[in-house]
Formats: structure tokens, sequence, C-alpha cells
């Protein structure tokens, strides 16, 4: 009997140690059986794992954490975290930032809704390998109800960032979008084109706002070009000027664009009434209003196909 169980035992060993394609799904597992599981199987040894911080399993990703060996993850292929905070977010994936994941799967729990840096920084490296699978199923993409986007682009941002954005978050409902511009980088001509494509295929989005007060947009990338690369659901323009003529220019352009707002980098008072002559000499009615911080200015004038409404606003 002793025996029998003896080479039991080795057997089982054996098989544990040498078996190296486990798939982990720990929904709604015991704490018991997932303490088991832990001090018997190797973490090289598992290809798929899907890991759960809901009301079901409290503290099981933290307990995966503690429990495991991170840096030992090294076949690890399919990842799914579920109701996951940043913190463990980020100290699971930076040991899997090597890794050839063909598959991550990531939902944040409901009070986690802005990433830092550094975990940005880890996402990107990790979603541009080429065999991570990209995922098309809408449903499982995050913030599904989002209708205003604040995106901050630094130096630090990869080229494809857009890209991915559009394969983690779900945006078929979002109507404002906001560009903040905070760096001065060689490729910053690259990085636009790449924001108004992935803008051009937002077919929701009715409202834009550019800031980049100190970068000269349309030093680096041809105006003309912006402007065809805004759809016509576009209905509202917020975007810094550096040179008068290019507010003709996008008025001229942008004929579904219903309102606008320049923002001037330098001293507007001196180019006031070259603007309002502008606006002038090429409508048939107009009307503004002027204090020492901004100029609103609503216009209405006929098109060569529609007439619109367009509502123009300066601030210095």
């Amino acid at each position: 009997m002793l025996k029998s169980k003896y080479y039991t035992s080795r057997r089982f060993y054996y098989c544990r140690n040498n078996y190296n394609s486990y798939k982990l799904n720990f929904k709604s597992i015991s704490k018991e059986y997932f303490n088991f599981i832990s001090h018997i199987i190797h973490p090289e040894n598992i290809i798929s794992l899907k890991l759960f911080g809901d009301d079901y399993t409290p503290g099981q990703i933290k307990s995966f954490i503690k429990n495991f060996q991170l840096n030992k993850l090294n076949r690890l292929k399919y990842l799914k975290l579920i109701k996951i905070n940043e913190n463990d977010l980020e100290l699971i994936l930076k040991y899997l930032i090597n890794n050839r994941l063909n598959y991550l799967e990531i939902e944040y729990r409901q009070y986690f809704t802005i990433l830092n840096q550094s975990t940005i920084i880890i996402l990107q490296n990790i979603l541009a390998f080429e065999t991570l699978q990209e995922n098309d199923e809408e449903d499982n993409r995050l913030f599904p109800n989002l209708n205003y986007l604040k995106l901050t682009v630094n130096g630090q941002c990869s080229l494809n960032c857009f890209k991915l954005l559009s394969k983690l978050v779900y945006l078929k409902n979002l109507e404002k979008l906001v560009l903040i511009i905070c760096f001065r980088g060689n490729y910053l001509n690259v990085m636009l084109k790449n924001f108004l494509i992935f803008l051009k295929n937002l077919s929701y989005v009715n409202s834009i706002e550019i800031f980049n007060r100190w970068h000269r947009i349309f030093s680096l990338i041809d105006i003309n070009y912006f402007c065809s690369m805004i759809s016509s659901n576009i209905k509202h323009l917020d975007i810094d000027i550096f040179d008068i003529d290019h507010i003709e220019i996008l008025i001229d352009k942008l004929e579904n664009v219903s309102s606008f707002k320049f923002k001037f980098a330098f001293d507007k008072s001196l180019y006031i009434k070259q603007v309002l002559q502008l606006l002038i000499n090429k409508i048939s009615d107009s009307t503004y209003i002027s204090d020492i911080h901004y100029l609103s200015i609503w216009i209405s004038r006929q098109f060569n196909r529609t007439m619109s409404n367009k509502r123009i606003k300066l601030t210095n």
C-alpha cells in the first residue's frame, strides 16, 4: 500500500514537472483550491491564464501576484484580466513586456479610468507585437459609453498610439475629441497625420479641439491636407492660429464646419480689424461680440451647395 502511494506520488510530480501547457481559468474558484494550484504548478508551464478580481473572487489577482513568480511566465500566450486595478495591471504586464502574447483582454474596475504614463508605455510595447491578434469583438472593448475623449501627446508616445487606442477603446459613441500636443519631436508631423487618419474613421465625432500653442501645426503639415482630412460630420473646430491667413483658408475649405474657435499665439488686437474685414468681404450677414479676451462672430452666408450658419470665436 505504501509502495503504491509512493509510485503514485512520484508519477504525479513527474507529470506536474513535465507538462508544460497549462491553461488556467480561475473564475469562481475556491480560495483553498487556488492556493493548492499556486503551490503545484510552475509558472513557466502556463500558456493560458484568466484572472478575476470581481466580487466572487476578491483579492484573487493580488494572491496570484504574491504566490506566482511573474518573471517566469515566459511561455504565456493568452492573458485575460478581469476587474483589475492599475497597480496590479502594471505589476503583471511589466514582466510580460518581452512575451509574444497572442491574446490580451483587460477589464478595469469602474473607478479606474485613467492610466499612468508608465502603464501606457508598457501597454504600447505589448500591443505593438505582431503576434498579438486584433480582437474585433467590439463588446470587449473598453468604455462603451465614452462620448468625450482628451488625448495628450508627448515625446514618449508611440507613432501607432492612435491605432492601438482603436483596439482598446470602443469609439463609436465618441462625439468630442481633444488633442493636446506637448512636445516638439522630429516626428510630430507623422504623429499629426496619424491623428488625422484616426479622426477620419470616427464618423460620430462632431467636435474637435487641437491645442498646440507652442507648436505650429501648419508648418508641419499642409493646411490643405489638413482640411481634406476633416470629415463632413465635424461641425466645430477649435484650434490655435499662428498665421492670420490660415483663418480664411479654414473657413473657405471647411464648408461643413458651422462653428470655429481660433486661439491666437500672439496679440489678437492687432488683427481684429483685419479678421472682421475678411469676414465682411466673404459673408452677407454677421454679428460679433468682443472684449479684452475674445472675439465671437456669428455669420451666415451662401455656400455653393448648402446654406449654413457659422460661428467664429477668437480668443487670446
